[in-house]
């Protein structure tokens, strides 16, 4: 297959990993439906570079296939899960939020992704309007380095799917988040603001989506709600401060 192929992810989610191996690290996870570019291959692994983000790595060839349709599947989820029926197999996926169907499917309709024909199994609740009750969905999901679904998601995932099934788009790496909106003080941040926290030697390590009377809901061991204060994360079980504030960002959506 060419390099520069478009594909689609035909499994419910695909892990990306920096180098084409399963013991390699997993650097960010590919969701159903998601629409990559083939860069290159080696053996059973695909090079590709996701549409939805940019971001690249390594994943199973088999979980890819060919796509030959419209570069914009813009219809994201807003269930934490929900069904579809793989219609040759009859086998049911069950698909995580931030994953992408054809804009308009309905319950019971079939899709083609690929060269594999879906059954909508589920209605499709509404998604939450704005992102902190997005990501308050996560809550107690367990902390997963490269993670984007309710079994297992990172700090960075968490704001980027919890924002893609409200309609914004984000980068996929919290460094790379918090180049996006503008900044504002303490004092001023409002629910649905990114709050972005430094190493002691200024790197942005951690973001989280700010609630409510400062409530801060982030991954960091699991999803969890603690306090957003001036020092930085004001952690609800210990009372201790666990992450330095760098800055708050107000996006425009």
């Amino acid at each position: 297959m060419a390099p520069w192929t478009s594909m689609i992810c035909r499994l419910a989610l695909s892990p990306l990993r920096r180098e084409p191996q399963h013991v390699s690290e997993m650097v960010s996870q590919l969701l159903f439906g998601e629409l990559v570019l083939l860069l290159g291959a080696s053996g059973n692994w695909a090079r590709v570079r996701s549409l939805a983000d940019d971001y690249e790595g390594w994943t199973a060839l088999s979980a890819l296939a060919p796509f030959e349709g419209s570069q914009t599947v813009p219809c994201r989820t807003s269930a934490l899960l929900f069904s579809v029926e793989d219609t040759l197999s009859g086998r049911s996926l069950y698909i995580p939020a931030g994953s992408f169907l054809p804009q308009g499917i309905s319950a019971g309709e079939t899709f083609c992704w690929g060269h594999a024909t879906f059954r909508l199994a589920d209605v499709l609740p509404e998604a939450p309007a704005c992102r902190f009750p997005a990501a308050c969905l996560f809550l107690g999901a367990p902390y997963l380095w490269g993670g984007k679904t309710v079994l297992g998601v990172d700090c960075s995932g968490l704001v980027q799917v919890a924002s893609r099934i409200t309609g914004t788009a984000l980068p996929r790496d919290a460094s790379e988040q918090a180049l996006a909106g503008h900044t504002v003080a303490y004092p001023d941040c409002r629910c649905n603001d990114l709050a972005f926290f430094r190493s002691d030697d200024g790197r942005i390590v951690h973001v989280g989506i700010v609630g409510n009377d400062y409530s801060l809901v982030h991954a960091s061991g699991s999803v969890r709600l603690d306090k957003l204060t001036p020092e930085g994360i004001l952690r609800a079980d210990t009372g201790e401060i666990s992450h330095t504030l760098a800055f708050i960002k107000r996006l425009q959506t």
